[in-house]
């Protein structure tokens, strides 16, 4: 167990360490082209990685989840926000692409850009299909919903039609047997 903690601990040492330096090599590169402390494709790049979210449980997910009126344990909610989560780490990767394109040519390639355009519509066709799919279990839920009530109502009536029976043979087996006794009191039995 210490063997697997001081490996881990050593590894993440090295990775910090690869880190420092791929930054320093950066700065110094930056540095002997004597150009800007920042160049605006760093800044580009930085705000791609904001604004396209790879995980499933970020903020703004998460509010179009509640804003399409998803309950956000439900499962079709799990299923867009992984699917959306997919979407956004390619539309990340090429746009980020896209503007290193802009960069060296001055625009972006028309693969790039058909690509960018297919992920785009396959966030709506996500969101889309997501919607119907609650559209459609809500219609079945109504469905069942009114065959139950329907079932209750019968139900109903068909205690109400056993109830008025059993009214009407009480009834009938009352006349019988006054029926009876007058007979027996007629003729003085």
């Amino acid at each position: 167990m210490l063997a697997q903690e001081k490996a881990k601990r050593e590894r993440e040492e090295v990775k910090q360490r690869a880190i420092e330096f791929t930054r320093a090599q950066t700065e110094r590169f930056k540095s002997l082209a004597g150009g800007p402390q920042f160049f605006p494709l760093d800044q580009t790049l930085e705000q791609i990685e904001i604004e396209y979210s790879t995980s499933a449980h970020d903020i703004e997910v998460g509010e179009l989840i509640l804003s399409l009126d998803f309950d956000k344990y439900h499962q079709q909610a799990f299923r867009l926000r992984s699917s959306l989560a997919l979407c956004n780490s390619h539309l990340k990767t090429l746009k980020k692409r896209e503007a290193c394109e802009v960069v060296i040519w001055s625009a972006a390639l028309p693969e790039t850009r058909e690509e960018l355009e297919f992920f785009d519509r396959e966030k709506q066709r996500q969101v889309e299909e997501a919607l119907e799919a609650k559209r459609r279990e809500e219609a079945d839920n109504r469905a069942e919903a009114e065959r139950l009530e329907a079932q209750e109502r019968e139900r109903i009536r068909m205690n109400e039609e056993k109830q008025a029976e059993a009214k009407r043979k009480l009834r009938e087996t009352e006349e019988e047997k006054a029926f009876i006794a007058e007979f027996l009191k007629q003729h003085g039995l």
